[in-house]
């Protein structure tokens, strides 16, 4: 990264801080580790060059083409990535928070998170491609990370941001993801598909899942509120249980998703999703727990809040992931102050701000209500 940043839009000087104090290892080495080497590649790159790109990317065995967050694509954008598609042996390994729905996508979510490495280790890429920004699985990263010898990673980021999150990145494209695919496609020869299909391997391990019948949870939640989000609809994930309940789920065409998963943490999902609301005319959507609710609830009561809205608050009277964080380990203090527990509920607050409020504690109370919400109405 330092090396890279002595000639990135100007020249250095770059300096590095490395601690030695009581240190006396580190001048033991003779012979310097071999490493590997990561171009930046700009829009002025030579065509020669593209043309090894685009023949290594035509000779790849699998290509992984991971899409995060924060990518608009439109109409243009997905012919790219059908061309892409069609002259390589590649998937789009989406998430709802992708956003993206064109030949050869694959929701990589259930296979990374229910069946782990084991199915992974099955459909090990040896090229991946990084688009946008976070992902809802957690399981993904480090999988690849962990193997990060049997692949090379291609990051495509307008900034030229150093980003090395599988340890194995060789070249940055400082471009759009538009330029990315267009450059690239122009190298690849016409008409020559891939003689294999990655992505009938994915979609044979997806038959291997089944959704079971859930009892009332937040699962069975999720399952329901999939059936009526309209198409075009947004839908805004809170944070943590709330974005990975929905992502077994099919959503209608067009539904927008998205979530604060970049901070980790309970600030502003409901500021958030206010914001994101006012922006369409469309029915908009938040699912959000608790503990985020009540700590951002000023923001159900915003002047802009119109008739679109629909908040579906999952009240476990406390924050119950931490019991599964923590497991069997006895902390004193795990209901207080870390799981927060709590009797509050949110009828009082809701309907004072005009909300129509509707409270359901098993199948039946959520079944009955659950309708209502994926309707315009004159209240939110």
């Amino acid at each position: 990264e330092a090396i890279l940043e002595l000639t990135h839009h100007g020249d250095g000087p770059v300096q590095i801080n490395v601690p030695i104090v009581g240190r006396t290892d580190i001048y033991n080495e003779d012979v310097l580790p071999r490493e590997r080497k990561v171009d930046i590649i700009g829009m002025r790159t030579d065509a020669q060059k593209w043309k090894k790109l685009a023949q290594k990317a035509q000779n790849a065995e699998r290509i992984m083409v991971v899409v995060g967050q924060n990518v608009v694509f439109g109409e243009y954008e997905i012919k790219l990535l059908d061309a892409f598609y069609q002259k390589t042996n590649c998937i789009f390994s989406v998430e709802q928070l992708s956003n993206l729905a064109c030949k050869g996508c694959v929701n990589t979510y259930p296979i990374s998170e229910m069946r782990g490495d084991e199915a992974l280790s099955c459909l090990m890429p040896n090229l991946v491609i990084s688009l946008g920004n976070n992902l809802a699985a957690y399981n993904l990263k480090p999988f690849l990370r962990l193997n990060y010898r049997k692949m090379e990673n291609w990051l495509v980021n307008e900034g030229g941001i150093f980003r090395d999150a599988y340890k194995s990145l060789t070249n940055i494209f400082e471009m759009s993801v538009t330029d990315f695919l267009e450059n690239l496609i122009s190298y690849l020869p016409e008409n020559q598909p891939a003689s294999g299909r990655y992505k009938e391997e994915w979609e044979q391990e997806c038959t291997s899942i089944e959704v079971p019948e859930f009892g009332f949870s937040n699962l069975y939640v999720a399952s329901r509120l999939a059936k009526v989000i309209p198409e075009n609809s947004i839908l805004h994930l809170a944070i943590l249980n709330s974005t990975r309940i929905m992502q077994f789920f099919q959503l209608a065409k067009g539904v927008r998703t998205y979530s604060n998963v970049g901070c980790l943490g309970i600030d502003g999902c409901m500021s958030t999703f206010a914001g994101q609301a006012v922006s369409t005319n469309e029915l908009a959507y938040l699912v959000i727990g608790d503990l985020s609710f009540f700590y951002d609830m000023n923001a159900a009561g915003l002047r802009d809040i119109g008739p679109n809205v629909r908040i579906i608050l999952l009240n476990n009277c406390g924050g119950s992931e931490f019991h599964f964080f923590i497991g069997k380990k006895r902390i004193s203090t795990l209901n207080d102050y870390i799981s927060a527990e709590h009797k509050n509920v949110a009828a009082g607050w809701a309907i004072s701000l005009g909300y129509d409020y509707y409270c359901a504690e098993n199948k039946e109370e959520l079944n009955s209500a659950i309708a209502k919400f994926g309707v315009k109405s004159d209240r939110p």
